[in-house]
């Protein structure tokens, strides 16, 4: 019971803080939204913020699923299989709030450095651009400057995560899609 109280306050600040927005949320907005008094949710959840690293830290629980991609594969396959994995996540709509949430966390001034710190996946972009330089001397990815591809790449995923938020109709593109944007 008590895993599902939390549980229930979690995703509906989840919710809230994408749609709303952290700083315009208030404990008192989760609080309604989960049907629950704002006291049983500070039984649970001494600040908002403790509430949103939760989050970030669930969130970044499933971009540390994308590390296995990294390693022992060459780099037309590692993101061929990133793109696949990030585009059937994105058909699940929890992973795309998730996504931006971490998103939106990088950019707020009004969270602990420590939980923006969090947010920042700038190593996956750093090592996407290092497999981008190799894919490029096997002659499998376009010839530009690496890490502008990498930046690139998960721009591209942002604005896939944006698109399927903002757009009921929108239609996340196959994995191949995403990885052509590397290709020659």
């Amino acid at each position: 019971m008590k895993e599902d109280k939390r549980r229930l306050i979690l995703d509906n600040s989840l919710k809230l803080f994408v749609h709303k927005g952290y700083a315009a949320t208030t404990t008192r907005d989760i609080a309604k939204r989960a049907g629950i008094s704002a006291g049983l949710l500070f039984h649970y959840f001494p600040t908002k913020e403790t509430i949103l690293e939760e989050l970030i830290d669930e969130a970044s629980k499933g971009m540390e699923l994308l590390l296995p991609f990294f390693e022992n594969n060459r780099p037309d396959e590692t993101f061929l299989m990133i793109s696949n994995f990030i585009t059937t996540m994105f058909n699940q709509n929890q992973s795309v709030d998730f996504f931006l949430l971490m998103s939106q966390t990088m950019a707020l001034d009004c969270v602990s450095p420590h939980v923006r710190q969090k947010c920042d996946k700038s190593a996956y972009i750093h090592a996407s651009a290092e497999l981008i330089k190799e894919g490029q001397t096997l002659g499998i990815f376009k010839d530009a400057e690496a890490l502008s591809l990498s930046y690139t790449f998960w721009g591209a995923v942002q604005g896939i995560a944006e698109m399927k938020y903002l757009y009921n109709d929108y239609q996340v593109p196959r994995g191949e899609v995403l990885y052509s944007i590397l290709c020659k």
